[in-house]
């Protein structure tokens, strides 16, 4: 049976093998589930699975890649953006459509303490996550690593923050803490990045 094959409460059950040689097939299985979503322009809308009412402020994570047409299927791909969309009152986040770029596959879909249920017909069904938090902290960490370099958007600033915020709650082991002190680095580093082009604006008076 491949990661693809997995239907998501097995895959959400995986995520506490991460940490001893399941990461890379743990990021898979969540990829590929949501990359099934259909209607991708006209946004993802997130709701609650029990009472089926909009979650706002969910972060809807998209991603541009490609693949090398001239390597091998097993090739990485490589990410051109990401963006990290929040949703609306109404638990809508549409994808962005970027000039030059394909269209966005869906990435993970993040809100602190609640686990994705199931995705179909552009719905996506969240609960509260019933993992223990060591796999909870796994999960999110590794959803969050997407080795892009994109613009510092300030939705991605704070999508990564939310992350950082859930992941320092959860941290107990050494390893984990040096996890959170990662992602510090990572956010300090949008930030300086994001406030690049103001400043040399700054200078420029």
């Amino acid at each position: 049976m491949e990661c693809e094959d997995l239907d998501m409460s097995i895959k959400r059950t995986l995520s506490c093998f991460v940490r001893v040689g399941g990461k890379l097939c743990v990021a898979i299985c969540v990829q590929a589930s949501l990359a099934a979503a259909p209607n991708l322009e006209s946004g993802l809308t997130v709701v609650d699975h029990t009472t089926g009412k909009p979650i706002e402020k969910a972060f809807v994570v998209y991603i541009w890649d490609h693949r090398p047409p001239a390597s091998f299927h097993s090739a990485p791909a490589i990410c051109n953006r990401v963006e990290a969309i929040p949703t609306d009152v109404n638990g809508v986040a549409k994808m962005p459509q970027i000039k030059g770029l394909p269209a966005a596959r869906l990435h993970s879909v993040y809100k602190e303490g609640l686990d994705g249920v199931s995705s179909k017909g552009g719905i996506y069904r969240m609960s509260a996550s019933k993992e223990s938090p060591a796999a909870r902290f796994t999960l999110i960490v590794t959803q969050s690593e997407m080795h892009c370099s994109s613009e510092a958007t300030k939705n991605l600033v704070e999508y990564y923050r939310a992350v950082h915020k859930e992941a320092e709650a959860l941290a107990n082991t050494p390893f984990e803490k040096d996890l959170v002190r990662g992602l510090s680095a990572q956010i300090a580093g949008l930030d300086a990045k994001a406030a690049g082009p103001a400043k040399r604006a700054e200078e420029r008076k």
